[in-house]
């Protein structure tokens, strides 16, 4: 189990899906919007575990051994969704 300090929380890249609609390549040096959820928050922290929130695709440190999982800072978070 993992613990992040200070303002960091863990997240779990989720893949979502695309039903209709017209799929845009991403820009060089732009970057994308990605969906996360959150398995583990540092202290004072007011999300919870399980929460899934709208990230910086470019940001965050990956976990060792952990392909899907991010170490992000709290300010990374663009929204959390309802």
């Amino acid at each position: 189990m993992y613990l992040p300090l200070g303002n960091r929380i863990i997240i779990k890249k989720v893949e979502e899906k695309q039903e209709k609609g017209i799929v845009v390549p991403k820009s060089a040096g732009r970057e994308e919007p990605a969906i996360g959820e959150i398995t583990a928050i540092g202290e004072d922290i007011k999300l919870k575990v399980g929460d899934k929130v709208v990230y910086n695709d470019l940001a965050g440190t990956p976990m060792p051994y952990e392909e899907d999982l991010l170490i992000i800072d709290l300010k990374e978070i663009l929204c959390l969704i309802k």
